[in-house]
């Protein structure tokens, strides 16, 4: 991923070196580092379509495929989450993707 998150480890690291029992500093890099994570990224996207927000839901899938591009379950969250937001037509072309990367997807024939 990069970015915001890589950051905030480093400075939590150099904090760290100077106390290492610092508690702000180890639960922030823990966070950090989970929120890395494409699968937890994907199950807050999968979270907010339960809670019925598609338009969130669809920032995190977003940030679960600038991991990997080819995350099959974010890349069918997002055909679901257009699907949800009314553009059938943006949902199909999420579902063509996910069948590119995977021809058998159970979950995209039936949609």
């Amino acid at each position: 991923m990069g970015g915001v998150a890589d950051k905030a480890i480093l400075w939590f690291d150099k904090t760290l070196m100077f106390d290492a029992e610092h508690k702000d500093a180890l639960y922030g890099k823990g966070t950090n580092a989970f929120l890395n994570e494409k699968l937890t990224i994907f199950v807050l996207g999968a979270a907010m379509l339960m809670l019925g927000d598609p338009t969130k839901a669809l920032t995190w899938f977003d940030r679960a495929l600038g991991i990997d591009g080819n995350h099959i379950e974010s890349l069918h969250g997002k055909g679901i989450a257009f699907l949800n937001l009314g553009d059938p037509d943006v949902a199909n072309e999420w579902f063509d993707k996910v069948l590119a990367v995977q021809p058998t997807h159970p979950g995209t024939y039936t949609m």
